[in-house]
């Protein structure tokens, strides 16, 4: 993967995980109703909820994933990559899931029945 795609895979990844939760007869429906009465509102947006929330914790979910798997490239100058770059860049990787997240949910606010 280059730099440029991870964004967009990662996004595309979260709104997966958002439509399997969210939508009516998806697999994960059920356990979304079931965590609704034991998390709190605003624990469940970041997990489940809000695409554009998601992007903070599963954009360093499956970056750490991917920084493990070496699926990741993670510019370095040494050749070798430390710990501290690969959370650095998945810092800066955050802002530009939530924004591409937020123009997917306006997609599916005017494309869908269901929407975000």
């Amino acid at each position: 993967m280059n730099l440029i795609e991870i964004p967009f895979l990662f996004s595309l990844a979260i709104l997966g995980i958002y439509v399997s939760f969210q939508w009516p007869g998806m697999i994960f429906r059920p356990v979304k109703e079931k965590l609704d009465t034991l998390l709190p509102y605003m624990l469940t947006k970041p997990l489940y909820n809000c695409p554009i929330c998601m992007s903070s914790i599963w954009t360093l979910t499956l970056g750490s994933l991917c920084c493990v798997c070496h699926l990741m490239p993670v510019p370095a100058m040494s050749g070798q990559a430390t710990w501290c770059q690969s959370l650095g860049l998945l810092l800066l990787l955050i802002p530009a899931v939530a924004g591409i997240n937020t123009f997917l949910c306006v997609a599916l606010d005017r494309w869908s029945d269901y929407g975000c």
